[in-house]
Protein backbone atom coordinates (compact mmCIF):
# COMPACT_ATOMS: atom_id res chain seq x y z
CA UNK A 1 0.00 0.00 0.00
CA UNK A 2 1.18 3.49 -0.76
CA UNK A 3 1.59 6.05 2.06
CA UNK A 4 -1.33 8.36 2.85
CA UNK A 5 -0.73 11.86 1.51
CA UNK A 6 -2.55 15.06 2.41
CA UNK A 7 -3.46 15.73 -1.23
CA UNK A 8 -5.30 12.37 -1.43
CA UNK A 9 -7.26 13.16 1.71
CA UNK A 10 -8.22 16.58 0.33
CA UNK A 11 -9.33 15.14 -3.02
CA UNK A 12 -11.52 12.55 -1.29
CA UNK A 13 -13.19 15.41 0.59
CA UNK A 14 -13.91 17.29 -2.66
CA UNK A 15 -15.42 14.20 -4.28
CA UNK A 16 -17.73 13.71 -1.30
CA UNK A 17 -18.82 17.35 -1.44
CA UNK A 18 -19.71 17.11 -5.14
CA UNK A 19 -22.08 14.17 -4.69
CA UNK A 20 -25.81 14.81 -4.83
CA UNK A 21 -27.25 14.02 -1.42
CA UNK A 22 -31.03 14.02 -1.74
CA UNK A 23 -33.15 10.96 -0.95
CA UNK A 24 -34.91 9.56 -3.99
CA UNK A 25 -37.40 7.19 -2.39
CA UNK A 26 -37.53 4.19 -0.07
CA UNK A 27 -34.15 2.83 0.93
CA UNK A 28 -32.33 6.15 0.54
CA UNK A 29 -30.81 8.09 3.39
CA UNK A 30 -32.39 11.19 4.83
CA UNK A 31 -30.52 14.50 4.44
CA UNK A 32 -29.76 14.61 8.18
CA UNK A 33 -28.15 11.16 7.99
CA UNK A 34 -26.14 12.14 4.94
CA UNK A 35 -24.90 15.30 6.71
CA UNK A 36 -23.87 13.24 9.77
CA UNK A 37 -21.98 10.75 7.60
CA UNK A 38 -20.24 13.55 5.68
CA UNK A 39 -19.13 15.14 8.96
CA UNK A 40 -17.95 11.74 10.27
CA UNK A 41 -15.92 11.19 7.09
CA UNK A 42 -14.44 14.70 7.32
CA UNK A 43 -13.37 13.99 10.91
CA UNK A 44 -11.86 10.65 9.86
CA UNK A 45 -9.79 12.42 7.20
CA UNK A 46 -8.70 15.00 9.77
CA UNK A 47 -7.69 12.22 12.19
CA UNK A 48 -5.72 10.43 9.45
CA UNK A 49 -3.90 13.63 8.59
CA UNK A 50 -3.04 14.37 12.23
CA UNK A 51 -2.34 10.93 13.67
CA UNK A 52 -1.49 8.60 10.77
CA UNK A 53 1.15 10.47 8.80
CA UNK A 54 3.35 8.13 6.82
CA UNK A 55 0.96 5.19 7.07
CA UNK A 56 -0.75 3.60 4.10
CA UNK A 57 -4.50 4.09 3.70
CA UNK A 58 -4.99 0.57 5.01
CA UNK A 59 -2.69 1.17 7.98
CA UNK A 60 -4.40 4.45 8.81
CA UNK A 61 -7.84 2.86 8.56
CA UNK A 62 -6.79 0.01 10.83
CA UNK A 63 -5.28 2.38 13.41
CA UNK A 64 -8.37 4.63 13.41
CA UNK A 65 -10.81 1.71 13.57
CA UNK A 66 -8.92 0.24 16.52
CA UNK A 67 -8.76 3.61 18.29
CA UNK A 68 -12.48 4.23 17.78
CA UNK A 69 -13.43 0.74 18.96
CA UNK A 70 -11.22 1.01 22.05
CA UNK A 71 -12.57 4.43 22.98
CA UNK A 72 -16.20 3.48 22.28
CA UNK A 73 -15.86 0.41 24.50
CA UNK A 74 -14.29 2.25 27.43
CA UNK A 75 -14.29 5.99 28.18
CA UNK A 76 -17.05 6.86 25.67
CA UNK A 77 -19.60 5.27 28.01
CA UNK A 78 -18.82 7.98 30.54
CA UNK A 79 -18.04 10.79 28.07
CA UNK A 80 -21.08 10.46 25.78
CA UNK A 81 -23.23 12.77 27.91
CA UNK A 82 -20.65 15.59 27.95
CA UNK A 83 -21.48 18.73 25.94
CA UNK A 84 -17.82 19.23 24.96
CA UNK A 85 -14.83 16.94 24.72
CA UNK A 86 -13.33 16.25 28.17
CA UNK A 87 -10.09 18.12 28.79
CA UNK A 88 -8.12 14.91 29.34
CA UNK A 89 -8.63 13.94 25.67
CA UNK A 90 -7.63 17.29 24.11
CA UNK A 91 -4.97 16.98 21.44
CA UNK A 92 -5.17 13.20 21.24
CA UNK A 93 -6.83 10.70 18.94
CA UNK A 94 -9.53 10.31 21.58
CA UNK A 95 -10.59 13.92 21.02
CA UNK A 96 -11.34 13.16 17.37
CA UNK A 97 -12.99 9.88 18.40
CA UNK A 98 -15.24 11.83 20.78
CA UNK A 99 -16.22 14.21 17.94
CA UNK A 100 -16.89 11.32 15.55
CA UNK A 101 -19.05 9.47 18.06
CA UNK A 102 -20.96 12.66 18.92
CA UNK A 103 -21.79 12.95 15.23
CA UNK A 104 -22.92 9.34 14.89
CA UNK A 105 -22.64 6.84 17.74
CA UNK A 106 -22.02 3.63 15.83
CA UNK A 107 -19.13 1.23 15.32
CA UNK A 108 -17.08 1.99 12.22
CA UNK A 109 -15.29 -0.74 10.28
CA UNK A 110 -11.83 -0.27 8.80
CA UNK A 111 -13.39 -0.78 5.35
CA UNK A 112 -15.70 2.21 5.89
CA UNK A 113 -12.76 4.30 7.06
CA UNK A 114 -10.72 3.29 3.98
CA UNK A 115 -13.58 4.55 1.80
CA UNK A 116 -13.66 7.85 3.71
CA UNK A 117 -9.91 8.23 3.27
CA UNK A 118 -10.13 7.71 -0.45
CA UNK A 119 -9.12 4.04 -0.59
CA UNK A 120 -11.30 1.53 -2.41
CA UNK A 121 -12.68 -0.06 0.78
CA UNK A 122 -12.30 -3.65 -0.47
Amino acid sequence: MKPLRAIEVASAELIADDAVMMPRGPGHRLPATVRALRERDRLLREAATRFCEGLSVNGAATKLARGLADYRGTAWRRDCTETSCPQRHRGSLREVCWCILQTRDAPIAARTIRRALGGNGD
